[in-house]
This record gives structure tokens, sequence and C-alpha cells, in this order.
């Protein structure tokens, strides 16, 4: 969503900390989740970082996540995460599968992160991407609410 609690989405791209995007209490918006961007050009992507909500919660950042990309987003709409879910996270698996069968490349997976604030380097490739995916997994602290102050995305060549 949007956001909640006098949030927005857009805080998480505006390049400023101190203002927070914060999840709802809905299902839907609960871990897992998957927040899309159109980054506006295609870029050669080589970091992510996440910095946490500076006023408190840092323990809602996540534990595991994917960074996913593509540059045909017609068609590559895919699954709701929590559509088949359970504590197994066997929606992850189905949705993996099904934003693999449209196009999206899985750029990183980590699965053990204890950071609130964190930066994370994705491996070197030879292709540009447009659309990016953040697929929040699990928090640090295993709260099933979000909230962080701003994403930044890394690259090393732009077209």
């Amino acid at each position: 969503s949007d956001g909640c609690y006098g949030s927005s989405y857009e805080r998480l791209t505006d390049g400023a900390t101190g203002e927070f995007w914060h999840s709802c209490d809905s299902v839907e918006d609960q871990y897992p989740f998957v927040m899309s961007f159109d980054i506006g050009v295609a870029a050669n992507l080589s970091g992510f970082r996440l910095d946490k909500r500076s006023e408190c919660c840092g323990g809602r950042s996540p534990a595991s996540y994917q960074i996913w990309a593509t540059n045909e987003i017609v068609g590559a709409e895919t699954m709701d995460i929590d559509a088949d879910g359970d504590e197994n996270n066997v929606s992850i698996a189905h949705w993996e599968a099904d934003a693999i069968s449209k196009g999206w490349v899985k750029l990183v997976e980590v699965t053990d992160n204890t950071q609130e604030t964190f930066e994370v380097l994705i491996p070197e490739n030879s292709t540009n991407y447009r659309y990016v995916r953040l697929v929040a997994i699990s928090s640090i602290n295993g709260e099933i609410t979000a909230n962080f102050d701003e994403l930044t995305f890394m690259a090393t060549a732009v077209d």
C-alpha cells in the first residue's frame, strides 16, 4: 500500500531520511510483501541500501529479502505473494516460480540479515534493468509489519 500511520510510498526514494514508510495492518501489507519500482532508466544495478526508520523499530527491517529486476513490465504482473502461503513459505516458492515465468530475474537473496540499516552488493551482471522489486520475506525481530526511511538502488552504468 501507499503506507499507514502518516507515511507514504514516495518517502522511500526521495533521498531523505527522517521521514518513514510504514506498512499497514492488512494481511497484504505484512511480511512477506513485494514493493515494485520503476527507476526511470535502465541501469546496471550494483547495490541496494535500506535505511531503518530513524525514530524507532529498526527490528522491523528485513532479515530475509530478495531483489528482482526486469525490463518488460507488460505481462510481468505476478501472483499475490500471500495467496497460498503458510508458515513454511510455500507462497515464496510459488511466487518465485511465477516471477521467473514472467521474465523477472532474481539478482540477490539474503536470508540472515541482522543489520537494521544495511547495504548489499548486487553481483555483477551484464544486463541493465528498469523495473526493480524488493521482496521482503521476514523481519529481523519477527514482527509482521515493516517500516523504514529510505531505499537506495546503486548502479555502475545507466542507459
